[in-house]
């Protein structure tokens, strides 16, 4: 619309741009999740960090990439910092980027998760990319040149407890 050109000096050429699709999305969310999840009979310690770690900013983050996308992914993981009780906390990976192998069976178990992003140098050229794989037991890290390229080099692993894929 804002590259269209006047085919006759005599015609209008308004140029009106709205973003209807936003706009859909925000009415969406609003209706289904205006009201935010309950929680009953948890531990008010767990009721306080869920408060904490704001998580119904978390959960519309979620249905707006499910209404955007058809699909949300989230992530699972502890804090770096020690505490006297450990708590999960979440993030919102984006489905641009995000994707879980399941496995053949019935039950469609996940095998594991990938995430990936583009490291870009000073200029904002991509330099190479980070691959996360999280399996039920690890996290390991890649750095590839070339997302198409299949030689991923191992930089890191580290072992979660969560004892599953931590990415939903």
């Amino acid at each position: 619309i804002l590259n269209r050109t006047k085919s006759n000096n005599y015609v209008a050429n308004n140029k009106a741009v709205f973003n209807y699709a936003k706009s859909i999305v925000d009415t969406v969310i609003g209706y289904v999740y205006g009201q935010a999840v309950t929680y009953g009979n948890l531990d008010p310690l767990l009721l306080e960090h869920l408060t904490v770690i704001d998580e119904d900013s978390h959960n519309l983050d979620l249905a707006t990439d499910m209404s955007i996308f058809g699909r949300a992914y989230e992530l699972i993981y502890m804090d770096d910092v020690l505490t006297s009780r450990p708590m999960p906390y979440l993030a919102t990976l984006s489905p641009l980027n995000t994707f879980i192998v399941y496995d053949n069976s019935i039950r469609k178990s996940p095998m594991f998760a990938v995430t990936y992003s583009a490291n870009e140098d000073i200029n904002g050229d991509v330099v190479n990319y980070t691959i996360l794989v999280y399996t039920d037991t690890n996290i390991l890290t890649f750095i590839s040149k070339d997302i198409e390229d299949a030689k991923l080099q191992l930089v890191d692993e580290e072992v979660h407890l969560f004892g599953a894929v931590p990415i939903l």
